[in-house]
């Protein structure tokens, strides 16, 4: 039984706690605590859930107010059940680490609605204390979140979105890629979603670039893939592919400054978005921040008696390859993170010329 400060047990020689108890489908109960203003024993968080391979913590709350387990309720469970959580005693504030470690496991609590406590003498009755206890708690929930991998908490009735991931001012939250593999994917979980997030605010910054000045531009590789499947980042990718045409980079001060510039050269416009040459190839990749390295790859392409090419190849992606231009005469709109972005003409036939027949209807997901 975990308790909260401050609270006493109401014995009742004619209460049989054990009629309570008994009940097979439950792995431990909820035991309300009464006081004069808390009347109503319902718990007020509804629809938990909390998505592992997505990063992201969900939750309704009920017209009665926010999710409050922490001080209005006792925790009964079997020991055995307690202890086969990932931390069981490590974390705080306890009783949310525990509604969220629980969820992963599917454990069944029960709320009884049994009066066998109430509140005792109140805690952190001066403003200071209670602002002091305010400011800690808010500490321990960053940290119990940060310990267990969550980067969004979603509101569902009221829309609301907390992050508690990577933001333009930190680095993003996986490291260096290799063979393809970022660290994510071995722990069996997608792209974060505040690095999605800010993946999408570089793309569509970028898009708009390129349109305003007028380069000609396609999306490319997987993140066609995703486009034409959901008009989304495929959920394990980490990148925008854009093809340019060569030729158009005069179009643009920077991208003609950096096309031809020394590899790792870089710029960091007006906007805080950093432009940097690869060092491994022709191509550029724009940079959420400096800190931030999250990127959009642009990769300048020129036809070539009817077939596009460039001077760089990856010999572990097999869809990077020349193609006829056909493809790009006329250019076709498709939706992609939420605006309208120029694609290849015919897309399913492009798709399945890189990645093979029914690339958009079966998915091949990574690490298999």
């Amino acid at each position: 039984m975990v308790i909260p400060d401050s609270t006493r047990l109401i014995f009742n020689p004619k209460v049989k706690f054990v009629d309570y108890f008994v009940d097979e489908k439950s792995d431990g109960f909820w035991l309300p605590i009464h006081s004069e203003t808390n009347s109503n024993f319902n718990i007020t968080c509804k629809n938990f859930n909390f998505n592992v391979k997505k990063w992201t913590l969900q939750y309704d709350d009920s017209v009665h107010g926010t999710c409050d387990y922490e001080e209005n309720f006792i925790l009964l469970i079997k020991t055995e059940l307690f202890l086969q959580l990932f931390e069981p005693f490590s974390y705080r504030p306890f009783m949310k680490s525990f509604i969220i470690q629980s969820n992963i496991v599917r454990l069944n609590i029960k709320l009884l609605q049994i009066s066998l406590f109430q509140r005792g003498t109140k805690l952190f009755t001066t403003e200071r204390s209670h602002s002091k206890k305010l400011q800690f708690n808010n500490y321990r929930i960053k940290k119990l979140f940060q310990d267990l991998g969550i980067k969004k908490v979603e509101n569902r009735n009221h829309n609301l979105t907390e992050w508690f991931g990577c933001n333009r001012n930190t680095a993003r939250c996986f490291g260096t890629i290799y063979n393809d593999q970022p660290d994510y994917l071995l722990q069996n979980r997608w792209l974060p979603p505040c690095c999605r997030n800010n993946l999408e605010q570089v793309g569509r910054y970028v898009f708009d670039i390129l349109d305003r000045f007028e380069v000609r531009y396609w999306l490319e590789g997987g993140s066609l893939l995703g486009a034409a499947r959901n008009g989304e980042i495929i959920e394990w990718d980490y990148d925008i592919d854009i093809g340019i045409y060569r030729e158009d980079s005069k179009k643009f001060p920077i991208l003609d400054r950096l096309l031809y510039a020394e590899p790792g050269s870089s710029v960091v416009d007006g906007q805080g978005f950093q432009w940097e040459k690869a060092i491994d190839g022709d191509y550029l990749k724009i940079h959420f921040s400096q800190t931030n390295r999250i990127h959009v790859d642009i990769f300048p392409f020129e036809p070539v008696d009817g077939t596009m090419t460039k001077k760089t190849w990856f010999e572990n992606h097999p869809q990077d390859m020349p193609f006829p231009e056909h493809y790009l005469r006329p250019l076709t709109k498709i939706k992609f993170i939420g605006v309208e972005v120029w694609a290849p003409n015919n897309i399913t036939k492009f798709l399945e010329m890189k990645f093979g027949s029914g690339a958009i209807e079966n998915p091949k997901y990574p690490g298999n």
